[in-house]
């Protein structure tokens, strides 16, 4: 949903409408935006994998996948986060990857 902007107290709007579940594997969508789940890595990464957190020793787990292309460079982020509550504030407990 949109509008056009009326007079100086008006801006575009853009809402994004989910198109229900997707029939593809996760690792078929990497220029997709998404809420958590299973990375879709645009390309191989040099991260070594399972992402961890280093208070709990857990593994991140994906919050969200964005598609962010820079000018015509396809460009995806992927940020990952601890779950454990005692981490959420902690050094290292949410990582960001750019694939």
């Amino acid at each position: 949903m949109a509008f056009a902007p009326q007079d100086e107290e008006h801006y575009w709007v853009s809402l994004g409408i989910p198109r229900g579940r997707s029939v593809q594997k996760p690792e078929d969508m990497p220029y997709e935006t998404k809420i958590g789940g299973s990375p879709a890595y645009l390309g191989p990464i040099n991260v070594e994998l399972p992402l961890c957190c280093p208070s709990c020793g857990r593994a991140l787990p994906l919050v969200a996948q964005v598609y962010a292309p820079a000018e015509s460079f396809p460009r995806a982020l992927h940020i990952f986060g601890c779950i454990d509550d005692k981490c959420k504030h902690k050094k290292g407990s949410w990582r960001v990857l750019r694939s």
